[in-house]
Formats: C-alpha cells, structure tokens, sequence
C-alpha cells in the first residue's frame, strides 16, 4: 500500500477559518485490476502501455476506509461556506498533482449536491455492509436466538463444521513467525478481487498490532497450520471486519468465511458495540447474516475520456464480484432485529 498511495495533506488557516484536509494520490496501474486482455501477452502489453503512467486517482479522503471523510474545519466563520473552501483546495491541490479522476468521499448530503451542480458526478453505489446489534444481545446465543428458525439452523451446522478449527488472539511475535503463511492467505484473497487498489503489505498489519491497540488479528489453524486470519478495528461503539486471509480449499470443507462473521458478530457483541461494519464484498453472505447496505454520497470527476472508459468498466465489473445482484434477506424473527 505505502508504494501506491502517496498521502497529501492541506491545512487553511484564514480569516477565522481553521480547516484540515487529507488526500491520496494513486497512480494507477495495469496489474491493480483483471480484464479479459490479460490472457494474451501482446494484449496485456498493449493494456499496460495504454494505462500505465497515463491514469491516476487524487482522493479527498481515505480511498478504503469505512466513512472517513478527508476535510475537517475546526474553526467556520459565520460567512464562511465550506463547500467552496474545499472546492478552492481540492482544485489547488490538482493543479500541484494532476490526476485523471478527482474523489470527494463519504460527502454530506448538502456538499453532494453543490459538488453535482459543478460537474462532479456521483460516485455509483458505493455502500459497505453492517449490521446493526440489538442491545438486549449479551452473548452470542442471544444473536443465535434472535434468527428465524432455518437461518438458525444453518448457522449453527456451519459452526459445528469449524469445530476441529482453532481461533486464536495473534500477537506481534506469533505474527512475526507466521508473516509468510499469513502473506499467502491473504494473496489468495487479493488474487480473486477485480480492482486491487490499496493493497497492504504485511508490514501494515504488523505496525497496527505494535502501535493502535484498537487492532487485532484472529488466526485460524488447522492441525497447528494457518488456514485462515480476520483482522478487526474497534473503536468506541463500532467493531469493524478490516482484511481477511483464507485458504480456499479449507474454506470449503470448514466454511471459514460464515465462521469469521460469526465469529466478527461475537467479538462485537462482547465489545459492546452498536455496529458490526463488515465491508463492500460479498454482500449476499452478508445479509444471510442479518447485514444491511449502508450508502455513502461520493462523487469524482474525469478529467480525460480514457479515465472515464476504464472507471466505468472496473466499477461494473466490481459490482458483479461483490454481489451487485444479491436479494434482501429477512433472518430474525422480529423486525427490531
């Protein structure tokens, strides 16, 4: 991750007006996506020569996290209109670092409008799944409890099928040892999405286990080995599925995957949260669960037609491999679920 973004940061101090912004710039590559040209080298050649160093991402926010806008004002004078103050930024700050597609993420509504009105376009359907836990929930036999009888069920087969499947807390040290296991788990995944934009490296997870106490990793072992690793952010009311690591032909014998939302779903009712954010992929799983959609206003800007071609084309093809055709799902058994 640190090779593909270069952060950005924007500080207005002006007339009473205290105000932070944060942006990304990410050159964008041939190899951060799949396409059908990659089959054929002569086309993977000419797809790589058509897009390397001609397309690039500038971001006002953080392009993977969960809302998070990227501008703050601290200080607003009465006649001061942030809208325009972000505007003026946003603008200067293409003019230092060109870019082929401007992001504004995770805008309120009243910013969404004004931004649409000077030619940013919306963004497409950019939401994450959570799942909002009921607070009468001290345990998860409560959750269990909680779903219609089938959804029930189900879920407790599935998790008699992980039984041989050992969960453990894993600190610095055993991350240290396991890094390369944990690395290929985790390439399994990233080698199966469609854009890999922002992918971490594995010095990411080990500075968040030395440094942020709100991180933590839960790893999987089969017979002692690693089949599988969930990492998780908790922070006030809200426990979040940050990246997941699996082994595939495990998945399918052990169903890792509904273990560690179930697994995410007790971690978050034993912290006490309102939220459990689960993430963009796999929606259908998701609301099996009893996850929702949660919708952000984000819009972007092109700034040339061979960005908006190849956007257009990636969005599309992300949608179809997160589940943009999944069903709405009804598990519990009463409506305050």
């Amino acid at each position: 991750m640190r090779s593909q973004v270069k952060p950005l940061y924007a500080t207005v101090v002006r007339n009473g007006l205290v105000a932070t912004f944060y942006f990304q710039f990410i050159p964008f590559r041939s190899h951060y996506f799949d396409s059908p040209f990659k089959k054929y080298t002569v086309t993977c050649w000419l797809e790589s020569l058509l897009v390397d160093g001609r397309l690039s991402l500038l971001v006002c926010g953080n392009l993977i996290a969960i809302d998070a806008p990227g501008y703050y004002f601290d200080t607003l004078p009465l006649n001061a209109d942030p809208n325009n103050v972000l505007q003026e930024v946003v603008q200067r700050v293409q003019n230092l670092k060109p870019a082929s597609i401007t992001v504004i993420k995770d805008c309120d509504d009243n910013l969404f409008a004004t931004l649409k009105q000077h030619g940013y376009s919306e963004f497409g359907t950019d939401l994450t799944m959570a799942l909002t836990l009921n607070k009468k929930w001290n345990t998860f036999d409560d959750y269990l409890h909680a779903l219609k009888h089938k959804y029930a069920q189900r879920a407790r087969k599935l998790i008699r099928d992980a039984a041989a499947v050992d969960r453990r807390n894993i600190d610095v040290a055993q991350f240290t040892n396991l890094r390369l296991q944990f690395q290929r788990l985790f390439q399994n995944v990233t080698q199966r999405q469609s854009i890999r934009l922002l992918i971490p490296e594995m010095d990411y997870y080990e500075d968040l286990l030395r440094h942020d106490s709100r991180f933590s990793i839960t790893g999987y072992f089969q017979n002692h080995q690693p089949v599988a690793f969930a990492t998780y952010f908790t922070t006030n009311d809200e426990t979040e599925m940050h990246y997941i690591g699996m082994d595939y032909s495990a998945n399918e014998r052990y169903h890792l995957y509904f273990n560690m939302m179930f697994d995410g779903i007790r971690k978050a009712i034993e912290n006490k949260s309102h939220v459990l954010e689960m993430g963009r992929t796999a929606r259908q799983a998701k609301v099996i669960v009893g996850a929702k959609p949660v919708y952000f206003n984000s819009a972007l800007r092109f700034h040339n037609p061979l960005a908006r071609w190849v956007f257009n084309t990636l969005r599309s093809r992300f949608a179809k491999k997160a589940g943009a055709d999944w069903e709405p799902r009804h598990p519990f058994k009463s409506v305050e679920n």
